[in-house]
């Protein structure tokens, strides 16, 4: 309460004003130096001032040096809830350089600051800019070969072929996949890819960078740089033989991120399907029938031409 006079706000006179209303349309400064990061906006609004504005997320890990105009580090600093709190420090020019940044992030760039002789709060934003962490891989499958010819491709996730069962223990089939890792995030890196063989098929070709692990697995290890992609490829035989028969998915693996925005991404398969043709199976079924009813009719006949006599008056022969 004023002790003479009145003080308006925006014209009005602040007993008006409910308690509430009158916090939206103040602003506080403290009477002390203080670095800290976010917005002006958002560390000095009070009441709902601010509210839904506030785009910039407090980092709560950090470390920071303060160094003269010397190059001398005259202060190390961590972040606190997101605020960096320097007191007690001389006039002058300074840089704010970050030694570690969060994790998950990149290393803020270098802050030139002046504290100045004032009484009024001096506020610097600093931002960690986020990594972009994620590798992606998608597996297809890039050549086939049936005993030495090549077969179009309609499909570079599921093919299909279909062969003669007299045929299957002499078919050469050779199955090429591509493994293509992408790197979608800005910062370059390691990431190791794995890759599983599936039964009934056998390792044809594969270039060194592949090791056989314990459990069968191959692996390897690559760099890949940011927005950038690398490939691999693989070349299996298939094992001639009617047990593998059927589908067979070979898969690829992504394995290792520490942090990974799109984890779905991370493994990726493609799908052989060998079966025999459909038209020798229906021909094979039918000779099989004509096979049973000849045996079926030659018992008959052997059992009617055994009993002679009056017993054969008994047997009826029905339409």
């Amino acid at each position: 309460d004023a002790t003479d006079g009145e003080v308006l706000v925006d014209g009005v006179n602040v007993k008006d004003y409910k308690a509430e209303a009158l916090h939206n349309k103040l602003g506080y400064v403290p009477q002390k130096a203080v670095m800290f990061n976010g917005t002006v906006n958002s560390n000095v609004s009070y009441g709902d001032n601010g509210k839904g504005e506030i785009s910039k997320e407090k980092i709560k890990e950090g470390r920071f040096e303060i160094i003269d105009e010397k190059g001398k580090v005259v202060k190390t600093e961590e972040t606190k809830e997101g605020t960096i709190r320097i007191e007690r420090i001389p006039l002058g020019k300074y840089t704010i350089h970050q030694t570690e940044a969060p994790k998950g992030y990149f290393e803020a760039e270098d802050k030139k600051v002046e504290i100045r002789d004032s009484s009024e709060l001096q506020i610097f934003d600093i931002y960690n800019k986020k990594k972009i962490i994620n590798y992606a891989v998608e597996k297809t499958i890039s050549n086939i070969t049936l005993n030495g010819q090549n077969v179009e491709i309609t499909n570079n996730k599921l093919s299909k072929l279909e062969i003669k069962t007299s045929e299957v223990k002499n078919t050469e089939l050779i199955v090429s996949y591509n493994i293509k890792v992408t790197n979608e995030g800005e910062l370059g890196g390691k990431i190791k890819v794995l890759e599983t063989i599936p039964e009934g098929y056998e390792i044809q070709e594969i270039p060194e960078y592949w090791k056989t692990r314990t459990d069968g697995k191959l692996e390897t290890e690559i760099e890949v740089e940011g927005r950038k992609s690398k490939d691999l490829s693989i070349t299996l035989r298939w094992t001639n033989a009617e047990k593998n028969l059927g589908s067979r998915t070979n898969r690829a693996q992504i394995e290792g991120q520490e942090v990974d925005e799109k984890p779905e991404d991370n493994i990726s398969e493609a799908t052989m399907v060998v079966s025999i043709k459909t038209g020798e199976k229906v021909s094979i079924i039918i000779v099989g029938m004509i096979i049973i009813a000849f045996i079926i009719s030659g018992y008959i006949t052997y059992r009617i031409i055994r009993k002679k006599g009056p017993g054969i008056n008994r047997i009826r022969f029905l339409k």
